[in-house]
């Protein structure tokens, strides 16, 4: 598939990290019209973080690309790239970013009779307005959940922060570009509690979004044969299991009083906004409290996340330099 014929079935998934986007996927992918290939963080990582400059080459930003441990672990090809951007010479603009990543997802789809390519990085749900934009046939399927759900979660895996005042931070960049989003013909919404509550009623209508026929293969996604993530990416592990409803409430046990009170207070009016109430009789939340979270975040980051990633790129680099078939 050209990249020209790729941006014309082209969809996202985007939120914020820990609100169900990777279960989304997976039951996406479980339909047999559906391709999505494993997160490619262009928007997030790649693009933003390519020493370069604008006026860089297009073999320059080639062999940035292919050289991320988790496109190589996606399989991507430096000829079949080439091959890719070759076909869309003369159509999409050239050593132009946008042609450069329909290009790495033609790349990496499969052959097929596709009728939807998606591409699951919560990230980009800060670059969704640019993306509706540059891609005008494209869908946008934006995930929300329970914001202390999502602080919950995020304290129980080895990643991304375990603080309230981050966590607040980003579920509310992500739910100001929903709100923004709210009436755009080729964006929707969907909260991750309806999605586990009703999943069917729910499929049907990203169905619908995409202009793709319902298929009940989708209800049966954690039966897959391949995870769809890489080794290093086991907090996607859930994703491997049927649904359960138990946990939707679970934050209510699981969250220190403290942490639950500074991420209400940050949240504000938009907690209600997204159908979320608040609890009551939390204790009042001071401007010190508020700089400890915020110096706790930044302490962590500092000295674990940036440590845990160092240590997953170098687990990686080892796996993928052993010889084909080797156990890892």
């Amino acid at each position: 598939m050209t990249p020209q014929e790729l941006a014309s079935r082209l969809f996202f998934i985007v939120g914020c990290g820990r609100s169900g986007t990777t279960l989304l996927k997976s039951m996406l992918a479980a339909h047999p019209g559906v391709y999505l290939p494993p997160e490619t963080f262009f928007y997030s990582s790649i693009r933003p973080r390519f020493p370069g400059g604008e006026q860089a080459s297009s073999d320059q930003r080639l062999d940035y690309l292919c050289a991320r441990w988790w496109m190589r672990d996606a399989g991507l090809n430096r000829a079949r790239l080439e091959e890719q951007l070759t076909l869309a010479a003369g159509k999409l603009p050239a050593a132009d970013w946008h042609t450069l990543f329909l290009a790495t997802l033609s790349s990496l789809t499969p052959q097929g009779s596709w009728q939807a390519i998606g591409e699951k990085t919560p990230a980009h749900v800060l670059v969704a307005e640019e993306l509706l934009e540059v891609f005008p046939d494209c869908r946008i399927i934006q995930v929300v959940r329970d914001p202390r759900a999502v602080l919950s979660s995020y304290r129980k895996v080895k990643v991304g922060t375990n603080e309230a005042v981050a966590v607040a931070r980003e579920w509310l960049a992500a739910t100001a570009v929903h709100q923004r989003l709210r009436e755009h013909p080729r964006a929707t919404l969907l909260h991750y509690e309806e999605l586990v509550s009703d999943p069917e009623a729910v499929l049907r209508g990203l169905c619908a979004h995409l202009q793709i026929a319902w298929d009940p293969a989708m209800l049966a996604f954690h039966q897959r044969d391949e995870a769809g993530y890489a080794q290093e990416q086991a907090h996607h592990a859930a994703t491997q299991r049927p649904l359960f409803q138990d946990r939707l409430e679970a934050w209510r046990d699981e969250l220190p009083v403290q942490q639950l009170a500074i991420l209400e207070s940050r949240l504000g009016e938009r907690l209600e906004d997204f159908g979320y109430q608040p609890s009551a009789g939390l204790p009042r939340v001071g401007a010190l409290s508020l700089r400890l979270s915020h110096w706790r975040d930044q302490a962590h980051r500092l000295t674990v996340r940036r440590g845990r990633q160092y240590l997953k790129r170098r687990r990686a680099l080892r796996r993928l330099a052993k010889p084909s078939g080797e156990e890892a």
